[in-house]
């Protein structure tokens, strides 16, 4: 682990703490999440290009997508337990997550030429990416929540996530496999060091949104909750 990753987790898993203090903050977080499964890979593995796939792709994407829709169905059914609330879909990503989303379509655009298989191999590339970095997030979150000592149904609803996640993850590597030729195999390690870049870029600034995230609402709840939430616990991560 590099000093900026480090960082970043020191940042990042006393936000995830600083949330989970209230179920106010626990929902912020898996509405993050909800906005992900909901738009995120849509915007990328819904390309009409993958119309077009080969149909063994075309059937994982079926299933990928099934995945994905499942998902938002427990985040949203746990957010509504906190909440009380139905969460409604918004029809729209956040600014940055836009943001980066369009420098994402630029790049798979550019570098489609590359490869016989189009603009296939971009797409999918990114979405390799982008479920590693999910597999990331929340491998991170369900570490947090084990060291809490506490069962909780955000646990098991994110341990069954990060298993389908890892499961993504490793059928993106298995299609790129089949579709990348051997002489297209620096080109794509060039186009996966590129998504990585700009991955790496907007990380930074997600750590930092989380992280005024949670001490916000942590701020913001009543001060006995919050004499609680720091009080000395034996089952509490030590960082």
């Amino acid at each position: 682990m590099n000093v900026r990753d480090v960082v970043l987790e020191a940042i990042k898993r006393p936000a995830l703490r600083a949330l989970h203090a209230t179920p106010r903050g626990e929902a912020a977080i898996l509405r993050v999440y909800l906005e992900g499964e909901e738009h995120a890979e849509r915007a990328v593995l819904m390309d009409p290009v993958t119309e077009t796939s080969p149909p063994w792709l075309a059937r994982w994407l079926v299933k990928h997508r099934a995945d994905e829709a499942r998902h938002a169905g427990m985040l949203r059914a746990r957010i509504r337990t906190l909440t009380g609330r139905a969460q409604v879909a918004t029809g729209g990503m956040d600014p940055i997550s836009r943001w980066k989303m369009r420098r994402l379509a630029r790049l798979a655009e550019n570098c489609a030429p590359r490869f016989a298989a189009g603009l296939l191999v971009p797409i999918l590339a990114i979405a390799w990416r982008m479920e590693q970095m999910g597999v990331k997030v929340f491998r991170r979150h369900v570490d947090v929540l084990r060291a809490r000592g506490t069962p909780t149904p955000t646990l098991h609803l994110l341990e069954k996530i990060l298993k389908d996640e890892r499961g993504h993850v490793a059928a993106c590597e298995r299609a790129l496999g089949r579709l990348v030729t051997a002489p297209e195999q620096n080109d794509l390690a060039m186009l996966v060091f590129r998504i990585d870049r700009i991955e790496r870029a907007f990380g930074v600034l997600g750590a930092a949104v989380l992280f005024t995230l949670g001490v916000t609402l942590w701020l913001v709840q009543p001060l006995s909750a919050r004499a609680s939430s720091t009080s000395p616990s034996p089952t509490r991560a030590v960082t």
